[in-house]
């Protein structure tokens, strides 16, 4: 199953995501993506970020029309996201790791303005 989900990813990052600037619905590779970036964006260990993934959220409420299995593995995605993160230790390291994953998750979505992203900084 993790060999699938590699698989999947390596296929998501290889796909250019260009329908949100016509509003066109998303297609299962960006609904797959859209899905595995939002995962982070809602991890409780990295709440003190400062993300907004409004636009985001809109474009996957919008997007209609995917079959069961890529929502299916879009939900599927997202919980192991969730018990991954919800494993690791509670250290900056690991904060730091999930901010670098949810950088490369969701980095497409930040070049198209779907998503803002400033992570915190530590204080010196």
């Amino acid at each position: 199953m993790k060999l699938a989900y590699l698989i999947a990813a390596s296929l998501l990052l290889a796909t250019p995501i260009n329908a949100f600037a016509d509003e066109q619905p998303l297609s299962d590779a960006g609904y797959l993506a859209a899905s595995h970036c939002l995962a982070y964006a809602d991890l409780p260990a990295l709440r003190t970020d400062t993300i907004n993934v409004g636009a985001l959220r809109d474009a996957v409420a919008k997007s209609t029309g995917h079959s069961r299995l890529i929502k299916d593995t879009a939900a599927n995605d997202a919980r192991s996201v969730r018990i991954s993160a919800g494993a690791m230790p509670r250290t900056d390291a690991t904060r730091e790791q999930l901010r670098a994953q949810r950088s490369q998750a969701c980095g497409q979505f930040v070049a198209n303005g779907l998503v803002q992203l400033e992570t915190a900084t530590p204080a010196s």
